[in-house]
């Protein structure tokens, strides 16, 4: 028998705190995102979000991961009046200014910036965490941000109706 203390198991966090991590992060990355260029007037979702299987598995429990809803801004990055459409992509220079703009932010979530996956047709933007989390920011026109989990382990004590910050909270039926 070894005298040399066991190294803890690796953990894999739970739907809730997963949850928790992902709202917070969208949380920042819209405000920092309006902060920084309030003519996009805000955001809305475009798209629900899903729990998935991560297509893994940790102690025998098949894992999952959380694609948050994506959150598309109310207005183009480009201010009105500019000669392109609202609905032209955002060029390189504005996504860029937009995604410098996320880095501090996303650095506190521990988060650090990532090449975009080649052959993609829209401006995009990743960061990536050691734990899986990716946030991504996209310029189509309009400013949209998503957030893409790690694995976590199904099962929720407290399940939301959406990790959107722009969502409420649900409200017990009275």
């Amino acid at each position: 028998m070894s005298s040399v203390p066991a190294s803890p198991e690796p953990s894999v966090p739970t739907q809730d705190e997963t949850h928790g991590r992902v709202r917070a992060l969208l949380a920042e990355m819209t405000r920092a995102l309006l902060d920084q260029h309030p003519e996009i007037e805000g955001f809305e979702e475009a798209r629900p979000f899903r729990d998935r299987s991560s297509g893994g598995s940790w102690q025998g429990l098949g894992t999952m991961v959380h694609v948050s809803s994506l959150l598309v801004s109310r207005a183009p990055l480009h201010r009105a009046g500019s000669a392109r459409a609202p609905e032209e992509l955002c060029t390189v220079a504005e996504l860029e200014a937009a995604a410098s703009g996320l880095d501090g932010p996303l650095r506190g979530f521990a988060l650090h910036r990532v090449e975009a996956p080649p052959g993609t047709s829209l401006p995009q933007a990743r960061w990536r965490g050691e734990d899986g989390l990716t946030a991504e920011l996209i310029g189509a026109g309009r400013l949209a941000v998503r957030v893409i989990s790690g694995a976590f382990l199904p099962g929720s004590v407290q399940p939301l109706s959406s990790t959107s910050p722009i969502t409420p909270p649900p409200r017990p039926v009275p």
